[in-house]
């Protein structure tokens, strides 16, 4: 694959606070962030670009119009007759590492689908491809490590390819390989790095090795260093091995950092990790000595391969397909304090934030300065604080001892310095949630359902009553008499506090587990788990209605809302700043990492503060509001709209835009690419259209949990959308 060089700014900028004195407010629509996604009909493997196409591996070979990268257009697929595992492209052909069937060679002269001119079977199984001049090198393994190793192949005649060589690798399996010059560099599973000379094509030989301590899966090489991804074997360490190769008889292991992952591009001093689960990492190489984490951005499903350009990252995101992610040299956090244990409620009054600390207690972090903030009051107690929330002069507190016992506590922060306990209220169940308003507090408890105490003497708050909530609660929000409750399996649940006792009055099942919510006028912002952003309509609260969402990559955890924007603490996806102006249509703005564990959030005014599980606390400008948001899918011609929901149970809505008067054809297809069943066939106008699917096939079959796909043919052109059946 080419390497184009990216601006050193990059490994630094993403280490440091910014640097004006004032916090100004933030474009995050100029963040790292996923701008667009294709989904493929198989789990993408590998990948390669050449020019505006991007190739992918995925089972077969994928093939995606990337002219503009926010509004990719997938082209087609041709097959191959295994399974493909990666793909690189040189001279007009896209080799292909095809599992159990070889090396595979297509012709892309085509405007459209390659096709395919020749293969060779190898010995085992193909996993890896390397290009140089008239050779492809395939790491092919075999099990158990026999006829494994990196097999040349002479490409000279792409329609009668000709194995030369082959150099068997002892005791491991060939998973990846990179060639630079006469060296191939390959990364051989428990046999860790083999660097193997293949100037004599016919009789390539292993000339140096190193063991790393789990199984070599990725490897790239730039300069005198080889890096290599090393995952996880049992209880044996993962991670980036940075190795010196410049004697490459005797290469020597510089450095290590423990991550995990599948694949490895390397440009001037950052690495970009396919971190597999963990998204796409970004580690800072600059010290080969000490390689460090500086950033990732996570993606949906587990990233396999990625390809680097000025700036942009195209990404195999097996289960995810195609992700292509923005880069950006600015990491968009102000400033960050180390706490220590987890920040599990944040609220900012004024120039102040209030933290509830599971282990450090009530702490007070001063933000009169946003780029220095600085802890400079707190107050302990014996429990684990998990919840707070600031209204009129005092602040309430949920404070748990185990999952059946907690207690509501009453702080005076006038004094940020030293706020004082003025009074304590025991409770039942763990507290997960606390919100209150006028006389009244409630808690959300977890099992216990929600708590309602008489908080109008301060010094002597008195547990009124309980509701029964039909799943747990985990948050809670008050607007007058009615306390809305993110009950998670059971989505958001109305409860009038005013009544005796207090009563259910309204519900609306979200799609995933409800974990968070945070009101603003007639609209709930629910933090939805694996479903996101959800937005629900709360201006009949007996009869409240999902109206939006947005998926987010990994599990939202809480939300927060300030102006016309949504920000979403995404656990490992980071903060998603989200356009919620349009609430039936909210956009993603842009996407901060936030040390992989995003859990909870606070926006108020200008800023916003973020708590990272076992990370700490970070602070970040608010969001201009005199931008455009980015479109989540392309907006400019013919459109198939995310379905909603998704994941979805057992039914869910298909949208999709013209942009004039058109035959349309939309079908549902398997994974490997089989007709399930047609929805739509028939002439449309111009304009938006929607359509129900009730995840049944062409006979009427409950389909079973997975991931589907939406094909949309019109005007000439097709658009694509994963469809995922959770039951």
């Amino acid at each position: 694959m080419s390497r184009i060089q990216i601006p050193i700014a990059f490994a630094l900028l993403v280490l440091l606070p910014l640097s004006s004195s004032a916090l100004d407010c933030a474009g995050y629509e100029e963040s790292t962030h996923i701008v667009a996604e294709v989904a493929t009909l198989g789990d993408a493997y590998g990948i390669d670009v050449a020019g505006n196409t991007a190739y992918v591996a995925d089972g077969n070979l994928a093939v995606v119009d990337i002219t503009i990268p926010s509004e990719p257009v997938f082209i087609g697929s041709a097959a191959t007759a295994g399974s493909s595992r990666d793909v690189v492209v040189a001279g007009g052909y896209a080799y292909v590492a095809d599992y159990t069937e070889g090396m595979q060679i297509f012709d892309l002269f085509s405007l459209n689908i390659p096709v395919w001119v020749g293969g060779v079977d190898t010995p085992g199984y193909a996993f890896g491809i390397a290009v140089q001049g008239d050779y492809v090198y395939l790491a092919d393994c075999d099990h158990p490590y026999e006829d494994s190793g990196l097999v040349v192949i002479d490409v000279s005649d792409p329609a009668a390819p000709v194995i030369m060589g082959t150099a068997d690798i002892p005791g491991g399996r060939a998973l990846n390989v990179v060639v630079r010059e006469s060296l191939a560099y390959v990364a051989s599973d428990n046999a860790g790095l083999n660097i193997i000379d293949v100037s004599d094509p016919e009789n390539p030989v292993i000339i140096g090795n190193v063991d790393t301590e789990s199984w070599a899966e990725g490897v790239d090489v730039e300069g005198d260093y080889a890096y290599v991804i090393d995952t996880a074997a049992g209880e044996k360490p993962r991670g980036l091995y940075v190795i010196d190769v410049s004697d490459p008889e005797n290469p020597v292991i510089s450095g290590t950092v423990g991550i995990d992952g599948a694949d490895v591009e390397v440009v001037g001093d950052i690495a970009y990790v396919s971190g597999d689960w963990l998204g796409l990492l970004f580690v800072d190489v600059s010290d080969p000595a000490a390689p460090v984490v500086a950033s990732y951005l996570d993606t949906p499903g587990y990233a396999r391969d990625v390809f680097i350009d000025a700036d942009h990252a195209y990404v195999a995101d097996h289960h995810g397909g195609l992700q292509i992610a923005l880069l950006s040299p600015d990491s968009f956090i102000a400033a960050s304090l180390v706490m220590g244990g987890r920040p599990l409620g944040i609220e900012i009054v004024d120039d102040h934030a209030y933290v509830a600390n599971q282990s450090l207690g009530i702490l007070t972090v001063d933000l009169s300065d946003p780029e220095n903030p600085s802890v400079v009051g707190g107050l302990d107690s014996p429990g684990s604080e998990s919840c707070i929330d600031v209204s009129g002069e005092y602040a309430y507190v949920g404070e748990y001892y185990s999952s059946t016992e907690s207690r509501l506590l009453v702080i005076d922060p006038s004094d940020p310095v030293n706020p004082i306990l003025v009074g304590a209220e025991d409770v039942t169940g763990r507290a997960r949630g606390i919100a209150c308003s006028g006389d009244i507090a409630c808690v959300a408890a977890d099992d216990e359902g929600l708590h309602v105490v008489d908080v109008s003497d301060g010094a002597n708050p008195l547990y009124l009553e309980s509701v029964a909530i039909p799943d747990e609660a985990w948050d809670v929000a008050i607007a007058g008499d009615l306390a809305y409750v993110a009950a998670w399996e059971s989505g958001l649940q109305v409860v009038d506090i005013s009544s005796s006792p207090a009563l259910i009055i309204g519900a609306v099942d979200t799609p995933h587990r409800a974990r968070g919510v945070c009101l603003v006028g007639a609209r709930a912002y629910v933090a939805d788990d694996e479903s996101g952003l959800q937005i629900v309509d709360i201006s009949d609260p007996e009869n409240p209605a999902l109206i939006g969402g947005l998926d987010t990559p990994d599990e939202a955890r809480d939300v927060s809302v300030a102006g016309a924007f949504a920000y979403v603490a995404d656990f490992y996806g980071g903060l998603h700043v989200v356009d919620v102006s349009d609430p039936l249509a909210p956009a993603l703005q842009g996407t901060v990492s936030i040390d992989r564990d995003a859990g909870r959030v606070a926006a108020n005014g200008d800023l916003v503060c973020v708590g990272a599980w076992g990370q700490g606390f970070h602070v970040l400008a608010a969001q201009c509001s005199d931008v455009t948001s980015v479109p989540s899918v392309p907006m400019a011609g013919m459109a198939l709209r995310c379905n909603y929901p998704n994941p979805f149970n057992p039914k869910t809505t298909i949208g999709f835009f013209l942009p004039e008067d058109s035959s349309v054809r939309l079908s549902v297809y398997d994974p490997r690419g089989r007709f399930l069943r047609l929805l739509l066939d028939g002439r449309y106008p111009a304009g938006e259209h929607s359509i129900v699917w009730n995840g049944r096939d062409a006979a009427g079959r409950q389909l079973a949990s997975g991931v589907y796909l939406a094909r949309l043919e019109a005007a000439g052109e097709l658009r694509s959308e994963k469809l995922v059946l959770s039951k």
